[in-house]
Parts: structure tokens; C-alpha cells; sequence
């Protein structure tokens, strides 16, 4: 029986899925090479910008669902990119509450603050700062004036 590439592509892509299981962290296979996903051992530049689209979705709804929609909806888009770029890179917005409390009154500074300092007015680096200066240094500056940095030429 003859069947179109799509059912064939699809019926085996099922098949694989199951076949060669899902790991979420990387791990060596049984070759020594280094492998994720669904036994993945490289990806492609356009693979990963889907991947990184389909993260930054469900970054944005994590935001508003953190924020709240009241404070998130009104936000301008740069402050939205700010937020969904923090949940891309730490995961999430649960361990800071202070940053939160600043972005829903508005507190643009003091938001940028609590992004760069472990506990503002002190003046020592956030663990965030410390791994990234220069993405932290850059989000918080797009923080406090509500616009992205000319430097990326955005």
C-alpha cells in the first residue's frame, strides 16, 4: 500500500517521538555524543529561532499572568519585551517580588534597581547582573525609559 509523503513523514515522526523517548536536559548517548530532546545532536539556526519563538509565546503569558493583565496590558511594548526576556532567561518572576511590586506602580528606576542590585540601595550586584552584566545592564535601561536601546539598532 502506497501512502503520501505527509502520512509517511507524520506516521514516523510519531514513531521516532516514541521510540527515542524525551530527555529535557542534554546527556550523552550511548556513542559518547551529546544529545537532547528527542535524541537530538545538533539543530539548526532556524530550528532554534522556532524553538525560541514558541519559548518567548509562553514567556509573554507567564508575564501577564505573573504582572497581572491589569498591569501587564497597559505596558508599553518594550517593558512587555522586558519581562518576557527575563522569564526566557531565569525561568520565571518568582524570586523577585520586589522587582514585580515596582513594575506594577510604575516605578520605572527603582524596577531597573531591583534588576541590578541584590538589595537596593546596596550596591551589590544582582546574581542576574553577575552572569550577564551586559543583557541585565541593557533590559534595565530599556526599564527605565521605555524604549530599546539604539545601540542594538532596534
Amino acid at each position: 500500500m502506497r501512502r503520501n509523503a505527509k502520512t509517511v513523514i507524520d506516521t514516523t515522526v510519531d514513531e521516532l517521538l516514541i521510540l527515542e523517548g524525551f530527555r529535557e536536559e542534554p546527556y550523552q548517548d550511548t556513542l559518547g555524543n551529546l544529545t537532547f530532546g528527542h535524541g537530538l545532536t545538533w539543530i539548526t539556526e532556524e530550528e532554534s529561532k522556532i524553538i525560541v519563538k514558541n519559548r518567548v509565546r509562553v514567556a509573554f503569558w507567564e508575564a501577564a499572568k505573573h504582572i497581572g493583565w491589569e498591569t501587564f496590558g497597559p505596558l508599553n511594548d518594550t517593558r512587555k519585551s522586558v519581562l518576557i526576556q527575563m522569564i526566557f532567561q531565569l525561568g520565571s518572576l518568582d524570586g523577585w517580588p520586589k522587582f514585580c511590586g515596582r513594575v506594577k506602580a510604575g516605578q520605572w528606576l527603582m524596577a531597573a534597581d531591583e534588576m541590578l542590585y541584590k538589595n537596593p540601595p546596596d550596591i551589590t550586584w544582582s546574581d542576574w547582573h553577575t552572569q550577564t552584566p551586559s543583557r541585565c545592564e541593557t533590559l534595565a535601561i530599556w526599564m527605565i525609559h521605555g524604549e530599546p536601546n539604539a545601540r542594538l539598532g532596534l
